[in-house]
């Protein structure tokens, strides 16, 4: 039996991406995604119905940077969210459909 891909990762704590499943941007995923190769970021696999999905994020979004920190991979992800918190709100800078877009989000 072949083995099961790993789950995504679902991002917890309370910030803009709460409950939204993730996966580092791997360079197939950019190519199905028509994107350069070496485009770094997190992908949204699903928002779900979570707090994610309210706030206007959708499968395939990638996050490419948070309050200016950029976004190599999930771990970053996390920590970057939970810093920015901290600091009372969220800039997100999120490529979808090839079009980039800053979302600001206020906690």
């Amino acid at each position: 039996m072949g083995a099961l891909a790993p789950t995504p990762p679902t991002i917890a704590g309370q910030n803009p991406l709460t409950g939204a499943k993730v996966e580092n941007l791997s360079p197939a995923a950019a190519t199905d995604l028509q994107m350069n190769l070496m485009a770094k970021g997190v992908v949204i696999v699903s928002p779900g119905t979570s707090y994610a999905a309210q706030q206007g994020f959708q499968p395939g979004d990638i996050v490419q940077s948070v309050n200016g920190e950029d976004i190599r991979d999930v771990r970053q992800l996390t920590r970057a969210l939970k810093s920015a918190g901290e600091q009372g709100g969220w800039q997100l800078v999120v490529q979808r459909d090839g079009q980039t877009m800053t979302l600001t989000v206020r906690n």
